[in-house]
């Protein structure tokens, strides 16, 4: 338990409170940062990322190609206005 939060990743990504709480602290980060570093847009993986996901190498570096393959659209998404 982090944060008082219970639960799975896929359990916690899916509700909207798990949506709201990301925003309010998305928010709280804003506050701080210039308008050009803000974030604009996120999304919330619903799945545990480690070595054992194809997405992470051993010693936890990202594989870049296995990221794109599996969230291109997705990610591609964020950058569009």
């Amino acid at each position: 338990m982090r944060y008082g939060i219970e639960g799975t990743i896929q359990e916690l990504a899916g509700p909207l409170e798990a949506r709201a709480g990301a925003e309010q602290a998305v928010a709280v980060a804003n506050t701080r940062l210039k308008r050009i570093e803000q974030v604009k847009k996120f999304c919330l993986p619903g799945e545990k990322r480690g070595p054992e996901s194809d997405e992470l190498t051993p010693s936890w570096k990202l594989c870049r190609r296995e990221i794109h393959l599996k969230y291109g659209q997705i990610l591609d998404g964020l950058y569009t206005l």
